[in-house]
Protein backbone atom coordinates (compact mmCIF):
# COMPACT_ATOMS: atom_id res chain seq x y z
CA UNK A 1 0.00 0.00 0.00
CA UNK A 2 1.20 3.51 -0.81
CA UNK A 3 0.23 6.83 0.67
CA UNK A 4 0.24 9.78 -1.70
CA UNK A 5 0.45 13.33 -0.45
CA UNK A 6 -0.11 16.20 -2.82
CA UNK A 7 1.78 19.41 -2.16
CA UNK A 8 1.41 22.23 -4.65
CA UNK A 9 2.28 20.49 -7.96
CA UNK A 10 4.43 17.79 -6.39
CA UNK A 11 3.24 14.29 -5.62
CA UNK A 12 5.24 12.53 -2.95
CA UNK A 13 4.92 8.78 -2.65
CA UNK A 14 5.67 7.26 0.72
CA UNK A 15 6.08 3.52 0.92
CA UNK A 16 4.29 2.00 3.87
CA UNK A 17 6.89 -0.70 4.48
CA UNK A 18 10.35 -1.86 3.48
CA UNK A 19 8.67 -4.37 1.15
CA UNK A 20 6.97 -1.51 -0.71
CA UNK A 21 10.28 0.36 -0.99
CA UNK A 22 11.89 -2.82 -2.27
CA UNK A 23 9.43 -2.94 -5.18
CA UNK A 24 10.23 0.56 -6.46
CA UNK A 25 13.05 1.89 -8.56
CA UNK A 26 13.04 5.69 -8.68
CA UNK A 27 14.26 7.60 -11.71
CA UNK A 28 14.76 11.33 -11.10
CA UNK A 29 15.82 14.05 -13.53
CA UNK A 30 17.15 17.03 -11.58
CA UNK A 31 17.06 20.70 -12.53
CA UNK A 32 20.40 20.32 -14.35
CA UNK A 33 18.95 17.41 -16.38
CA UNK A 34 21.18 14.92 -14.58
CA UNK A 35 19.77 11.45 -14.06
CA UNK A 36 19.58 9.75 -10.68
CA UNK A 37 18.37 6.22 -10.07
CA UNK A 38 17.56 5.52 -6.43
CA UNK A 39 19.58 8.61 -5.49
CA UNK A 40 22.66 7.48 -7.43
CA UNK A 41 23.88 9.61 -10.34
CA UNK A 42 24.06 7.56 -13.56
CA UNK A 43 24.56 8.22 -17.25
CA UNK A 44 21.53 7.82 -19.51
CA UNK A 45 23.43 5.13 -21.44
CA UNK A 46 23.29 2.92 -18.31
CA UNK A 47 19.61 3.45 -17.53
CA UNK A 48 18.23 0.60 -19.65
CA UNK A 49 20.55 -2.00 -18.14
CA UNK A 50 19.86 -0.70 -14.60
CA UNK A 51 16.09 -1.07 -15.13
CA UNK A 52 16.49 -4.49 -16.76
CA UNK A 53 18.64 -5.70 -13.86
CA UNK A 54 15.96 -4.58 -11.42
CA UNK A 55 13.07 -6.23 -13.28
CA UNK A 56 14.71 -9.35 -14.76
CA UNK A 57 13.13 -12.46 -13.19
CA UNK A 58 16.14 -14.53 -14.23
CA UNK A 59 18.35 -12.56 -11.82
CA UNK A 60 16.11 -13.37 -8.89
CA UNK A 61 18.66 -15.60 -7.19
CA UNK A 62 21.08 -12.66 -6.94
CA UNK A 63 18.68 -10.00 -5.76
CA UNK A 64 15.97 -9.72 -3.16
CA UNK A 65 14.20 -6.77 -4.74
CA UNK A 66 11.71 -6.50 -6.23
CA UNK A 67 9.61 -9.01 -4.31
CA UNK A 68 8.90 -12.10 -6.44
CA UNK A 69 6.49 -15.00 -6.24
CA UNK A 70 5.49 -17.96 -8.38
CA UNK A 71 2.39 -17.88 -10.54
CA UNK A 72 0.90 -20.34 -13.01
CA UNK A 73 0.58 -18.42 -16.28
CA UNK A 74 -1.18 -20.13 -19.21
CA UNK A 75 1.36 -20.81 -21.94
CA UNK A 76 4.34 -20.36 -19.62
CA UNK A 77 3.53 -22.67 -16.72
CA UNK A 78 4.67 -21.93 -13.19
CA UNK A 79 7.05 -19.01 -13.38
CA UNK A 80 8.55 -16.49 -10.99
CA UNK A 81 7.17 -12.99 -11.48
CA UNK A 82 7.60 -9.60 -9.83
CA UNK A 83 4.02 -8.37 -9.96
CA UNK A 84 4.60 -5.46 -7.58
CA UNK A 85 7.68 -3.97 -9.29
CA UNK A 86 7.25 -0.34 -10.31
CA UNK A 87 9.44 2.23 -12.03
CA UNK A 88 8.74 5.82 -10.97
CA UNK A 89 9.83 8.88 -12.94
CA UNK A 90 10.05 12.36 -11.59
CA UNK A 91 11.52 15.34 -13.42
CA UNK A 92 12.06 18.86 -12.22
CA UNK A 93 10.21 21.46 -14.29
CA UNK A 94 13.52 23.01 -15.37
CA UNK A 95 14.88 19.68 -16.70
CA UNK A 96 15.35 19.51 -20.45
CA UNK A 97 12.36 17.96 -22.22
CA UNK A 98 14.60 15.98 -24.59
CA UNK A 99 16.24 14.30 -21.57
CA UNK A 100 12.81 13.41 -20.18
CA UNK A 101 11.78 11.91 -23.53
CA UNK A 102 15.06 10.00 -23.77
CA UNK A 103 14.50 8.57 -20.27
CA UNK A 104 11.00 7.43 -21.23
CA UNK A 105 12.33 5.78 -24.40
CA UNK A 106 15.03 3.93 -22.42
CA UNK A 107 12.48 2.70 -19.88
CA UNK A 108 10.11 1.45 -22.58
CA UNK A 109 13.00 -0.23 -24.39
CA UNK A 110 14.03 -2.01 -21.18
CA UNK A 111 10.54 -3.54 -20.95
CA UNK A 112 10.62 -4.42 -24.68
CA UNK A 113 14.02 -6.07 -24.30
CA UNK A 114 12.88 -8.19 -21.35
CA UNK A 115 9.70 -9.22 -23.15
CA UNK A 116 11.67 -10.12 -26.28
CA UNK A 117 14.24 -12.12 -24.33
CA UNK A 118 11.55 -14.15 -22.55
CA UNK A 119 9.59 -14.63 -25.80
CA UNK A 120 12.65 -15.98 -27.57
CA UNK A 121 13.51 -18.19 -24.58
CA UNK A 122 9.99 -19.67 -24.24
CA UNK A 123 8.46 -19.44 -27.75
CA UNK A 124 11.57 -19.15 -29.98
CA UNK A 125 10.30 -15.93 -31.56
CA UNK A 126 10.30 -12.24 -30.77
CA UNK A 127 7.51 -10.67 -28.75
CA UNK A 128 6.08 -8.94 -31.84
CA UNK A 129 5.86 -12.29 -33.64
CA UNK A 130 4.06 -14.03 -30.77
CA UNK A 131 0.36 -14.75 -30.84
CA UNK A 132 -1.96 -12.53 -28.81
CA UNK A 133 -2.19 -15.22 -26.09
CA UNK A 134 1.60 -15.58 -25.93
CA UNK A 135 1.98 -11.80 -25.70
CA UNK A 136 -0.54 -11.63 -22.85
CA UNK A 137 1.41 -14.32 -20.99
CA UNK A 138 4.69 -12.43 -21.42
CA UNK A 139 3.01 -9.18 -20.34
CA UNK A 140 1.93 -10.86 -17.09
CA UNK A 141 5.58 -11.57 -16.34
CA UNK A 142 6.73 -8.08 -17.38
CA UNK A 143 3.78 -5.71 -17.00
CA UNK A 144 4.48 -2.16 -18.08
CA UNK A 145 4.53 -0.53 -14.64
CA UNK A 146 5.75 3.05 -14.91
CA UNK A 147 4.45 5.83 -12.69
CA UNK A 148 5.10 9.46 -13.66
CA UNK A 149 4.98 12.07 -10.90
CA UNK A 150 5.39 15.80 -11.09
Amino acid sequence: MFFCILRASTMLVFAQSETDKCNLINVYIDSSSQLLVNDTLIDITNLRSKIKDFLDIRLSERQECPEKHFEDIPGLGIIKINKKAMVTIKAEKSALYRVYVQVQKELLQAFRDLRNELSIERFEKTFDNCSEEEQKAIEKVYPLAISVTQ
